[in-house]
């Protein structure tokens, strides 16, 4: 959903702007987001959110040029997290305030709706939430290429939107603050995909569905996405992989570029 795709967006803004900060350090630039997250919530129209969005654009602009090009200052994974809250609840407050409500909208794939009908009858059913878990490096060291002609190869990467974990990787490609696509790796062995309740399982959702035999395909795993949706999802042994392109550049971006892309990257080391 829209709001899902903007608490994303923060929280990846707000992770980058994090790693940059030097002086005062990560510390310092929580302190800064947190300010700003306050003053997003506190904003109750579409006017009022703009304002604050702006400030922090420009927060973020000149922070990251103060730091030039010196090496970031890698936050630690609990410092990590809180800057993935503080930017999750900025994009939530933001959403509520602009009246995003529930449109729906591309991810990063995080939250997207599994096509209605499309999972297995309970007898047929996958396991879900069992067996061995890919672990944090395994997902890490899948390296994808840069996304091509919406940035200079040298100016954009990728970047993580949180620490990497076990089963659980989420990176966006970026140039300094601004985002073009995101992927995201979901392992169906994670207990978690089964602990969360239905309706609420976002990419896990795809774990429970059962592919056709002579369903649609990229690079012979079996796809999930259906048609109309501006999102890729395929699935690779176990992991849910999704690959979505940012609010702002979907004009841009077309599936058939997330298709022909995802097709060159290397996910030989998460077949089984």
């Amino acid at each position: 959903m829209k709001n899902l795709t903007i608490a994303l967006m923060a929280a990846a803004a707000f992770t980058s702007v994090g790693c940059k900060k030097k002086g005062g350090g990560a510390g310092e630039a929580m302190a800064k987001m947190s300010e700003f997250k306050d003053k997003m919530c506190e904003c109750k129209d579409k006017k009022c959110a703009d304002e604050v969005q702006d400030a922090m654009n420009k927060w973020s602009a000149e922070n990251a040029k103060s730091a030039g090009d010196k090496k970031a200052e890698a936050p630690d994974e609990k410092t990590m997290k809180e800057m993935q809250e503080v930017g999750t609840k900025y994009g939530e407050c933001m959403a509520k305030a602009m009246g995003a409500g529930g449109d729906t909208a591309a991810p990063p794939p995080e939250g997207s709706a599994a096509p209605a009908g499309s999972a297995a009858p309970a007898a047929d059913a996958p396991k879900v939430g069992e067996g061995p878990v890919h672990s944090a490096k395994v997902l890490f060291d899948i390296d994808p290429p840069a996304f091509p002609g919406v940035s200079a190869p040298d100016k954009a990467r990728w970047s993580p939107a949180y620490a990497e974990k076990d089963g659980n990787r989420l990176i966006n490609y970026m140039e300094g603050d601004k985002g073009f696509v995101g992927m995201k790796f979901s392992d169906c062995n994670l207990p978690k995909a089964k602990e969360v309740k239905e309706g609420e399982r976002g990419d896990y959702e795809y774990c429970y569905m059962t592919p056709a035999a002579d369903g649609p395909k990229l690079k012979n795993y079996p796809r999930l996405d259906k048609p109309d949706d501006a999102h890729v999802v395929i699935k690779v042994g176990h992991v849910i992989v999704s690959l979505g392109s940012w609010e702002g550049v979907k004009d841009k971006i077309k599936k058939d570029d997330l298709v022909k892309f995802l097709e060159t990257v290397d996910l030989s080391t998460i077949e089984n």
